[in-house]
C-alpha cells in the first residue's frame, strides 16, 4: 500500500485495472490461458484460491474468465478505507484448504459430488492439491516437484511454450 496507509476503494481502482492488465501481459503463460479455456468448453468451473490480496486478484480472475476468487483479504476501516494489514488469515497452505471447503460448503457443493482440479507452482499448496481428484504441479518449484512426482502428481512444465505438457 505505497500509495497510503488509509485510501478509498476508489482510489485503488485505477492502479488495480492496470495491474490486472500488466499480470495477464507479463505473467500468465499462453498455455495456462488455453487450459482455462479448454477446461471452460468442457463446463469446468473455475475457482482462483491465491494468498494474494483479493484486491487486485478480482481483476485478474475477472480477466481470466474465473467465477470466484477465494483470497486474502485486506482490513478495512469503518468508513470503507482499505489499511495496510490483513483481514483474518492468510490464504495460505492448510488455511487455504479450509477457505476453500468453506467456499464450498456455502455454494451448496458437497465433496463427493464435485471433480476438482487443482494448479499451483508452490509446495505450500500440498494440502489443497491432496484434496483435488486432479492435481497438477505447474511450473514447479524443487519442493514441490519433488513432492509431485512422489505423490504420482501431473507436472506442467509451461516455461517451454508447449500446451501439451
Amino acid at each position: 500500500l505505497l500509495i497510503g496507509g488509509r485510501v478509498s476503494p476508489q482510489a485503488f481502482a485505477r492502479y488495480l485495472e492496470s495491474h490486472a492488465d500488466l499480470v495477464l501481459g507479463r505473467n500468465v503463460y499462453q498455455e495456462a490461458q488455453w487450459r482455462i479455456e479448454a477446461e471452460k468448453a468442457d463446463g469446468y468451473r473455475h475457482v482462483i484460491a491465491t494468498a494474494s490480496y483479493r484486491l487486485y486478484v478480482d481483476a485478474i480472475a475477472r480477466r481470466l474468465g474465473f467465477e470466484s476468487v477465494i483470497a486474502t483479504e485486506l482490513a478495512t476501516d469503518s468508513s470503507g478505507h482499505v489499511l495496510a494489514r490483513i483481514d483474518g488469515h492468510n490464504c495460505y497452505d492448510a488455511a487455504k484448504l479450509d477457505r476453500v471447503q468453506v467456499w464450498m460448503a456455502a455454494q451448496g457443493l458437497a465433496r463427493e459430488q464435485c471433480y476438482i482440479r487443482a494448479y499451483s507452482d508452490h509446495v505450500s499448496d500440498a494440502p489443497l492439491l491432496s484434496f483435488a481428484d486432479e492435481a497438477f504441479a505447474t511450473n514447479p518449484h524443487p519442493p514441490l516437484e519433488r513432492l509431485a512426482r512422489e505423490k504420482g502428481w501431473q507436472i506442467l512444465n509451461w516455461r517451454d511454450g508447449d500446451p501439451a505438457t
